[in-house]
């Protein structure tokens, strides 16, 4: 028997203009509409490019997810076009020796690597779970960590630590 693949009406990729966020938006099924966050305007409008299919709907915005205003912006527009699969994968992380280091810099990692991960999924998940029982479907998170979640890494302190945050958080 042949396996039927899942299908998604939209999906919300944080993150989205390169790297991971670039892979997991070229992946999406053709047929799946996008709403694509990053605070690149011009990456962001190149990878919308690439991915423009007919029938096909686009949403980007340029945001910078440390702010909560730019945070609500991204889930009126995920709202706006009913998402059912959220992909987490915004991240930033300085390096070097933490008394060393900018603390703002470090500040913002946890706003961006956790805060706003935790701000949208709280928001979107539940309307996400209702209109997939709804519709006798599913609803997808998709939470991006790094290898560094499973180990205290020198230098890149912060970081690691909010990834294990976020492992342990989407694990649980």
């Amino acid at each position: 028997m042949r396996q039927q693949r899942e299908t998604y009406q939209a999906a919300l990729v944080t993150g989205a203009s390169r790297g991971l966020g670039r892979a997991f938006v070229e992946a999406l099924p053709d047929d799946t509409d996008l709403v694509l966050t990053a605070r690149t305007r011009d990456e962001l409008d190149a990878v919308a490019t690439t991915c423009a299919r007919p029938g096909r709907r686009i949403e980007t915005i340029a945001a910078d997810l440390t702010r909560a205003s730019d945070q609500k912006s991204v889930i009126r527009a995920a709202r706006a076009c009913d998402v059912d699969r959220v992909i987490a994968n915004a991240g930033v992380g300085s390096f070097g020796k933490f008394v060393e280091s900018d603390v703002a810099a470090h500040m913002a990692a946890v706003r961006l690597n956790i805060e706003s991960t935790l701000t949208i999924a709280h928001a979107l998940l539940p309307d996400m779970i209702q209109q997939a029982r709804t519709a006798h479907r599913r609803a997808g998170l998709v939470v991006v960590s790094s290898s560094t979640a499973f180990a205290p890494v020198p230098k890149f302190a912060v970081y690691a630590a909010t990834k294990s945050f976020l492992l342990s958080w989407s694990e649980a």
